[in-house]
C-alpha cells in the first residue's frame, strides 16, 4: 500500500479525477444527441 507523501495531493488528484469524469459524461451526453437520438429505427415508407 502506497502512502501519498502529501495529503492535499491526495485531495487535488480526487479533483481532478472527479472534474474529468463529470467532463466525460457531458461529452457521451452530447454525442448520444448528436449521433443517436433515435434509438428506434427509421420507419419511413
Amino acid at each position: 500500500m502506497v502512502i501519498d507523501p502529501e495529503p492535499s495531493l491526495k485531495r487535488v488528484l480526487k479533483d481532478a479525477a472527479s472534474r474529468l469524469n463529470q467532463l466525460r459524461m457531458k461529452v457521451a451526453n452530447l454525442l448520444d444527441k448528436q449521433y443517436y437520438r433515435d434509438k428506434t429505427p427509421d420507419k419511413k415508407k
